[in-house]
């Protein structure tokens, strides 16, 4: 008899961004969940650590939804089945108005055909199936002996896994759990540090985001924009649990610095095109000040700002407020 473990389609899946995103992080992005399939849980829930909350369902539709901050906030969800839960965890960006998901379900069950399916899967295969396999190895991997054979059971756990690890290293909404990262640790005991070099790996995904959206920000001149992502980054880098994900990317304090000296440098151009000249100068001293900061000098070198070229705006600055006071 087959067992029923859940594939989700997330060939499909939106993630809608917003473009107006305050300068106060606010995450309280909906997830919506639908089902083609005739066949649907009895229930999705978060998991929190007060209990459950319950998604609203109706239709084959469910919609969760919780509030937190930062740029990206985890989700643990869990769908309920008569005799067993599946665990999914989710990530939701702040400057996205959803993320939509549809979903239809898998059986499975502890036979050679199923277990040819699942390792037929790669990361070439499409979101659908790549979920699809993830779930139904780690349905197998928790089967009892003397449902399935250890032997299957323990290969099944090393492909929830490396399943689970590469698809968070390829999309950022996926997070490899720790159910997974546990399921290798049983069925490989040397494979602890294996498990945590991809979680760092897996966070790099979403990290490498914020820092091509910060470059891109301040590129395009979004200065509200690129200063929030400043903070965001810098926010992160003081965070333990990200830290080892920042040498993954090759992001650091330098490179995040520089972004913003390069951005104040290129509000005091706009200012004085502007005829502007005192909030010119305003920005200009405020650089001039961080640039006195030792170390602050690997920032301004790698955008080629320097003392000389700030004490010649400053200059000019200075002339163009004399010159617009005495012809007034």
């Amino acid at each position: 008899m087959k067992w029923h473990a859940m594939a989700f389609f997330l060939a499909g899946a939106i993630l809608c961004r917003d473009p107006a995103v305050a300068q106060s992080v606010t995450n309280n992005v909906p997830i919506v969940i639908d089902w083609a399939d005739a066949i649907a849980p009895t229930s999705i829930s978060f998991d929190l650590p007060d209990g459950e909350q319950p998604f609203v369902s109706g239709d084959k539709l469910y919609r969760g939804q919780r509030s937190g901050s930062g740029p990206w906030l985890q989700h643990f969800i869990s769908l309920h089945y008569p005799g067993f839960s599946l665990p999914l965890e989710l990530r939701t960006w702040h400057e996205s108005t959803a993320l939509r998901l549809s979903g239809q379900l898998w059986q499975v069950g502890c036979d050679k055909d199923d277990f040819r399916r699942i390792q037929r899967v790669g990361m070439s295969s499409s979101y659908r199936e790549i979920v699809g396999a993830i779930i139904a190895a780690r349905y197998i991997f928790r089967m009892s002996d003397s449902a399935c054979p250890a032997d299957e059971t323990r290969k099944m756990g090393q492909v929830y896994f490396n399943l689970s690890c590469n698809f968070a290293k390829k999309v950022d909404f996926f997070v490899l759990s720790d159910d997974a990262k546990d399921a290798y640790r049983k069925s490989r005991p040397d494979g602890g540090n294996e498990a945590e070099a991809c979680a760092v790996q897996s966070q790099g995904v979403a990290l490498r985001e914020l820092n091509e959206a910060h470059k891109a920000a301040t590129e395009n001149h979004d200065w509200a924009l690129a200063d929030k992502y400043t903070n965001e980054l810098r926010g992160l880098l003081e965070d333990e649990q990200w830290s080892q994900a920042f040498a993954v990317v090759g992001v650091d304090r330098t490179s995040i610095d520089a972004l913003a000296f390069k951005r104040t440098y290129g509000r005091t151009l706009e200012a004085s095109q502007t005829g502007d000249y005192a909030k010119a100068l305003s920005l200009n001293r405020k650089l001039q000040a961080a640039f006195a900061i030792e170390d602050n000098q690997a920032a301004f070198r790698a955008v080629k700002i320097d003392g000389t070229l700030l004490e010649t705006d400053a200059r000019f600055f200075e002339a163009r407020i004399a010159a617009d006071t005495s012809w007034n």
